[in-house]
């Protein structure tokens, strides 16, 4: 559990509108991925101990984690087409296996 991979999103309320392709990427990997438990945190641009952990600057950030380690970090646009195509190299539905298509 200490190297889980874990997907964390760093909101603010007042973003929500500029969040929403996050979100439709996020759903749409979730369903993918079928029964697979995907660990998937929202986090508030209030949670002030891990935004400065993570030295988070902007609103929304988007951070693969393993464990308590940074994996990979979205720095694209906001298109829900390639966060999903990020997110898709690098979380694994399956053990040993990377999404694909």
């Amino acid at each position: 559990m200490e190297n889980e991979t874990s997907i964390l999103l760093f909101s603010k309320e007042e973003n929500l509108y500029e969040e929403k392709p996050y979100y439709q990427a996020l759903l749409h990997l979730n369903k993918q991925c079928g029964n697979e438990e995907m660990n998937i945190k929202i986090v508030s641009a209030n949670n002030n101990d891990l935004v400065k952990y993570l030295g988070i600057k902007t609103f929304p950030s988007l951070y693969v984690m393993e464990g308590k380690n940074m994996q990979s970090v979205y720095e694209g646009e906001a298109d829900s087409f390639n966060i999903e195509t990020f997110l898709k190299k690098n979380i694994r539905c399956e053990k040993g296996k990377e999404m694909n298509d």
